[in-house]
């Protein structure tokens, strides 16, 4: 269909808005206060190609924990044939703009993204005369993955001789990957190997682990979890559990040496009962009746350190 424009008395005008790379056909006519005269005779010209209009309708067909896969449609007006696409993307971690030049296609999958972290993206058409306009940016989430880094700061500290109180911090958040859902605690003794570690799941960032074994070193270790599965685990720590009273002596024997002393020997308690670091002996003595049922008299007390009764 004709469009018309209404000029002043003037032999110039410019004509505007009108589509790249197309030919369009002028004719010109005067008129007066009477009327239009006729039409010149028709002059055929052809507009010049410009950079592309903006891709449309761009959107994410998948989304996953490091990339996300796009897809577009190409411009209306492309002027000149497309010789690639720009693709611009920022994200809210690391607060930095980048920049891809891509083949042309209507789909393409970006990748090498952090995980669980809020990204802006737009795209542009590329032609011999230029960059096009580009698309309003899109927000896209990237997924949840597991934990890239162990809590910090794991530290434990006995409590008794049976428990010890672990404590430690949760991973980096820029590491988090998500949000930490649950922690596990695994604990062993220290000469055994980490398959046989118990482990304890938790909310929390502290707890006592009891029923543990009198003096005894452990090792333990905690890692962080996501709804994702589980991160890596932290370096190992080493506790031991406090002292507590030992078992007693085995293997007691007593030799008459003459009428005023005698010789008393003995083993330590057995290993698993001794509880702690040995550092000397009570012997007590106490007279009896011949029948050994009667007590005549108070009890005395040796106290036995490095071999030498006191």
């Amino acid at each position: 269909s004709w469009e018309s424009q209404m000029v002043d008395n003037n032999q110039l005008t410019t004509i505007s808005e009108l589509t790249p790379h197309t030919i369009y056909t002028i004719r010109v006519q005067a008129f007066t206060s009477v009327g239009p005269g006729p039409l010149s005779a028709p002059v055929l010209v052809k507009t010049q190609q410009g950079v592309p209009s903006q891709p449309s309708n761009l959107i994410t067909t998948d989304v996953g924990e490091t990339s996300v896969s796009l897809q577009w449609s190409k411009p209306s007006h492309s002027g000149e044939n497309i010789v690639s696409y720009e693709l611009y993307w920022n994200d809210t971690y690391a607060k930095e703009k980048h920049h891809r030049r891509i083949p042309i296609s209507e789909s393409y999958t970006l990748s090498g993204l952090y995980p669980n972290t809020l990204y802006y993206i737009w795209l542009a058409a590329r032609s011999q005369r230029g960059e096009g306009a580009t698309t309003p940016p899109i927000p896209v989430r990237t997924k949840q993955y597991v934990p890239g880094a162990p809590p910090q700061n794991v530290s434990g500290v006995a409590e008794g001789p049976t428990s010890i109180r672990v404590s430690w911090e949760p991973p980096p958040a820029e590491r988090s990957n998500g949000r930490i859902v649950y922690y596990k605690l695994h604990v062993v003794e220290a000469s055994r190997s980490d398959s046989e570690a118990a482990e304890v799941k938790l909310n929390g960032t502290s707890f006592v682990v009891d029923e543990l074994k009198r003096w005894t070193e452990y090792r333990i270790w905690v890692l962080a979890g996501t709804s994702v599965g589980d991160g890596p685990p932290s370096y190992p720590i080493t506790v031991r559990t406090h002292e507590d009273v030992p078992g007693d002596p085995q293997d007691v024997k007593v030799q008459s040496i003459n009428s005023t002393a005698i010789h008393v020997q003995w083993k330590p308690p057995v290993e698993k009962e001794r509880n702690g670091i040995i550092r000397g002996y009570h012997i007590h003595v106490q007279e009896t009746k011949e029948e050994g049922k009667s007590l005549l008299n108070e009890p005395m007390r040796f106290d036995v350190l490095d071999g030498a009764a006191l």
